[in-house]
C-alpha cells in the first residue's frame, strides 16, 4: 500500500484497480468528541482499499474554525471572512445555519487561501478518478434511522445498487438477526451515559453536554418503541438520506463520472462496534455491482 500524505488528507493506493473510498470527516474532532473520526470512517475506508483501489481520507478537522468540512460547498471569501465572528461569538443558531451552508470559515484573507487550497485539491483527487467512488460516512445512532444499519445512496446505476441491497440482506439476514440484541444493549448503555449526564448537570452542575443534547428523554422513549415495533436490522435503500447535498457539490465540481458513485451511510453502531462488518456488506455491494 503506497501512501501520500498531502495537506488536510492522506490517500491510500493498493496499486490493484477498484473504487476510490473516502472518508470526508475522518480527522479528529476538538469540539465535540462524539463527531471523532466519523465513528471509524477512516478504518473502513482504508480497509476496503487493501482489497483494491484507492482511499480517500481526510486528515484535517470538519470543524469550521479549525479546519474544513469536505461535505459542504466552499464559501467566497467574503463569507468566509464575515462569519469568522459569528463562530466566536458562541450564537448555536447562527453557528447551525453556516455549518449546514458551507465548508469554512477563516480569520484573514491567507488562511481562507489556505483552506480553499486544501479543499480544491481534495475534490481534485475525486474530480481525476476513472473509477467508482464510495463516499463513507456515518449515521447517527437515533430512533429515526433505526432499522437502518446502512443506507444506501447511489447517484448513478440505481437499479444496480437497489438489486445489491435486497441480495445482500439476504446474505446477511442471520448475522443481522443475531446482532439486533448486541445493537438493543448498545442503545441501553447510550441512553444510560445519557442519563448519567443529565444527573451530573442537575445534581451537580456540570455541563457533560457538548453543543446540543445528543438524546433526551421524548427520543429515548421513541427508540425503544422504534425497536419493539421492529425488532430487526436491515440494508435500506436511500431511506434516511436522499444525497442532495452531495449531489450539489459533485455538480459543481463537474463529476460525471460514468463508474458507480454511491453514499455508504454506515450507522453510528455498526461503525463503531463492528466496522469489519461494514467492509464485508460495502465491499460486497460493490462486487455485484462492477458485475
Amino acid at each position: 500500500m503506497e501512501v501520500l500524505i498531502k495537506r488536510g488528507y492522506m490517500l491510500f493506493d493498493s496499486g490493484k484497480a477498484g473504487p476510490m473510498y473516502v472518508a470526508p470527516h475522518a480527522a479528529p474532532a476538538y469540539e465535540k468528541p462524539g463527531d471523532h473520526q466519523d465513528h471509524n470512517t477512516h478504518f473502513i475506508a482504508y480497509r476496503l482499499a487493501l482489497n483494491g483501489g484507492r482511499a480517500l481520507v481526510s486528515s484535517i478537522t470538519r470543524e469550521r474554525v479549525f479546519g474544513v468540512d469536505f461535505y459542504k460547498p466552499s464559501p467566497d471569501m467574503k463569507t468566509a471572512l464575515s462569519h469568522y465572528k459569528t463562530f466566536e461569538s458562541g450564537r448555536i443558531g447562527e453557528k447551525r445555519k453556516y455549518r449546514k451552508k458551507y465548508a469554512w470559515v477563516a480569520r484573514n484573507r491567507d488562511e481562507h487561501k489556505i483552506k480553499n487550497t486544501i479543499y480544491n485539491n481534495f475534490w481534485s483527487e475525486i474530480m481525476n478518478c476513472d473509477c467508482p467512488v464510495v463516499f463513507v460516512h456515518r449515521q447517527f445512532f437515533n430512533p429515526v434511522r433505526h432499522p437502518s444499519l446502512l443506507d444506501v445512496v447511489p447517484f448513478n446505476h440505481r437499479k444496480k445498487f437497489r438489486e445489491a441491497v435486497k441480495k445482500m440482506n439476504g446474505k446477511y439476514r442471520k448475522i443481522f438477526e443475531d446482532l439486533f440484541p448486541v445493537y438493543r444493549k448498545s442503545f441501553e448503555f447510550k441512553t444510560a451515559c445519557v442519563l448519567f449526564k443529565e444527573m451530573v448537570l442537575n445534581e451537580y452542575k456540570l455541563r457533560l453536554f457538548h453543543g446540543r443534547k445528543p438524546f433526551i428523554r421524548k427520543r429515548i422513549e421513541k427508540f425503544s418503541r422504534k425497536m419493539e415495533e421492529m425488532p430487526y436490522l436491515e440494508i435500506t435503500y436511500m431511506k434516511n438520506f436522499s444525497g442532495t447535498l452531495l449531489k450539489m457539490i459533485l455538480a459543481r465540481h463537474n463529476i460525471k463520472n460514468r463508474k458507480p458513485i454511491v453514499q455508504m451511510e454506515v450507522s453510528e453502531f455498526l461503525a463503531r462496534r463492528f466496522p469489519d462488518i461494514a467492509v464485508y456488506i460495502i465491499s460486497d455491494i460493490m462486487k455485484h455491482v462492477r458485475k
